[in-house]
């Protein structure tokens, strides 16, 4: 069974419901048997752009669906849902994660991303370093690095 996961694009028609930047997951689910009340997701076409939708199947119609926000002042979506522009039924959302991946994928957001990549590269290489660079001075006094640290600590007793 497929899921896809969307953000809820900058809009108050399905508020309280779902709100602005909610993570939401989208199930694949047959359109023969979806009913009045379902959630849906679906592409539309406005003003020549094709978005993704996601509201409520208010009525059952010829040929498909009619669509609306839950917002009670939301109007009945223009477009008929049909099983051309289906794309799943609403399985459940996260406020939390939904800001969490608005921000990842806002330029602070990439900016936060890619110096905690670089700091995190760096610690890695320093730590690693000093080991490193024992065993090549070791080395090259051509000493193997188990037998130079030992003969650093070595006693003798008279």
């Amino acid at each position: 069974m497929g899921f896809k996961f969307y953000n809820l694009a900058n809009t108050k028609s399905m508020e309280p419901d779902l709100k602005h930047n909610d993570l939401i997951v989208v199930k694949k689910f047959d359109f023969n048997k979806l009913a009045v009340g379902d959630i849906v997701s679906f592409k539309s076409t406005i003003d020549g752009n094709t978005i993704t939708v996601t509201h409520k199947i208010v009525e059952q119609v010829d040929g498909g669906f009619r669509t609306k926000g839950t917002n009670p002042n939301a109007k009945v979506d223009p477009n008929i849902l049909t099983k051309d522009n289906y794309i799943g039924k609403f399985a459940w959302s996260s406020p939390f994660l939904g800001k969490i991946f608005a921000f990842t994928k806002s330029v602070p957001g990439i900016i936060t991303i890619c110096v905690n990549a670089i700091t995190l590269i760096a610690i890695i290489y320093l730590l690693k370093r000093p080991t490193t660079q024992k065993a090549k001075i070791a080395k090259s006094q051509g000493a193997d690095t188990r037998t130079r640290q030992c003969t650093q600590y070595r006693i003798e007793v008279q």
